[in-house]
């Protein structure tokens, strides 16, 4: 992605290298406005950073696709996360703590649920810690901080899952740092996030899917996350 460096910008927040402006882009996934956001690469880490964070941040999660379904909607929804699971129980025995950090609609909370986790959850939202808990029927706590939430739970996790959570983040680093010392000893993290340095960014730039401007704050590469 070097190509695509125009000028250096500012310091990298995940390493504190020189950052460039290597792409800017809309809200293309959602259409919430027509502001042009800016990201920022670090050649020496791999990570990209939304260099325009917008104040008014919640307005770009509308509902709709993050809709909180029924209990019976829910159900449905299941068969998507068993493979998920399945990586869970590989590692972590049947019974054991789970901590999942974004949620979402509780699909994969209620999976781990069912299979003897003990499952906790955190959410920036207050509606959807509401339906986690009606719903889902596992506990929520409430924070936009999960590095702090993490870290004043005060016990030993079995596991903690982060799906397509750590993007959304503003201090990604710290996030993972509090999930490592919260962890027992062969604990595990299951993680998923998009990839800066996939072939797709490199050929799509802005209209990358996994972009998702402005509600994507942080890319981090592999290398990066596996310090």
């Amino acid at each position: 992605m070097n190509r695509y460096v125009e000028s250096p910008k500012d310091s990298c927040p995940q390493c504190g290298q020189i950052v460039s402006t290597v792409l800017t882009g809309r809200d293309r996934n959602r259409g919430v406005s027509d502001v042009l956001f800016e990201y920022l690469w670090c050649g020496a880490c791999g990570s990209l950073t939304l260099a325009n964070v917008p104040a008014d941040l919640e307005r770009y999660y509308p509902p709709g696709p993050y809709g909180l379904p029924a209990a019976d909607a829910l159900l449905d929804l299941l068969a998507d996360e068993e493979y998920k699971v399945g990586l869970l129980a590989a590692r972590v025995l049947k019974g054991g703590s789970l901590l999942e950090v974004g949620p979402g609609a509780g699909a994969f909370a209620l999976a781990a649920k069912r299979f003897g986790y003990k499952v906790t959850v955190v959410e920036m939202d207050a509606d959807t810690c509401v339906h986690i808990e009606d719903v889902v029927g596992v506990p929520a706590i409430r924070s936009s901080d999960p590095a702090s939430a993490i870290t004043e739970l005060h016990q030993p996790l079995g596991a903690i899952a982060m799906w397509h959570a750590l993007e959304h983040i503003p201090e990604p680093r710290r996030a993972l740092e509090a999930a490592a010392h919260s962890l027992v000893s062969g604990g595990t993290l299951l993680l998923s996030t998009p990839n800066p340095e996939a072939a797709q960014l490199r050929l799509l730039r802005s209209r990358w899917v996994h972009l998702d401007a402005p509600r994507h704050l942080h890319l981090l590469s592999l290398r990066l996350v596996t310090q």
